[in-house]
């Protein structure tokens, strides 16, 4: 399996990833929106990850997660879009067909690759062998604020942020994210990046 990492720090099996970006292109040109891919855990997982996915369902949260070895994610062939109900199912669907994708009959979130797409030599990408480590990981942002929105990561890429629960911060801690501790005023925080989709602190889902 050979990884490589899209722009957004998220990572797919290198002939995955070059589907997905057309795909993602393909999309875009006939609906006018730009997928995204949900972030952190909605490209490849260790099984580390899809472990904890797992143990956060079968405690009752959280979204279905597959046990380790079961789950596409794992040899980095699937995606699960974030905003996938801002195109109809049908044409999204229609549209991965062209690209060998099978959407899954439960979740109509998640595409799996199934390989029989050739892409051109101009949609190969380029393995990246080694990340710079604080552009590569999110940023934790905890401490006290009005509001206590704490705690929250942002995309290194993007700077948009999305509000963590404990479940979260623990996966992030683990693979080595940088950790800021920070207090601003309520002005401040609300002036930040919010990821499109994320959850809010209240539960919310973030317009």
């Amino acid at each position: 399996m050979t990884l490589v990492t899209l722009d957004n720090g998220l990572k797919l099996e290198q002939h995955t990833a070059a589907t997905w970006l057309a795909f993602r292109a393909a999309v875009l040109e006939e609906t006018g929106v730009t997928l995204r891919i949900t972030w952190p855990n909605g490209a490849h997982r260790t099984p580390t990850v899809q472990q904890a996915l797992r143990d956060r369902w079968e405690r009752g949260e959280g979204a279905y997660a597959a046990l380790p070895g079961e789950s596409n994610h794992e040899d980095g062939t699937a995606w699960d879009i974030a905003n996938y109900k801002a195109v109809p199912d049908a044409t999204l669907q229609r549209i991965g067909r062209r690209f060998g994708l099978k959407r899954d009959p439960y979740e109509a979130w998640h595409y799996n690759d199934t390989g029989s797409w050739i892409a051109p030599a101009a949609a190969t990408i380029t393995p990246i062998e080694e990340e710079e480590p604080d552009m590569a990981r999110p940023i934790i942002i905890t401490g006290q604020q009005t509001g206590e929105k704490f705690p929250y990561v942002v995309d290194p890429y993007t700077g948009e942020r999305s509000f963590l629960n404990e479940h979260q911060l623990s996966l992030l801690r683990t693979a080595g994210s940088a950790e800021m501790q920070v207090t601003m005023s309520q002005e401040g925080f609300d002036a930040i990046p919010k990821r499109r989709g994320s959850v809010d602190h209240d539960g919310s889902i973030v317009g």
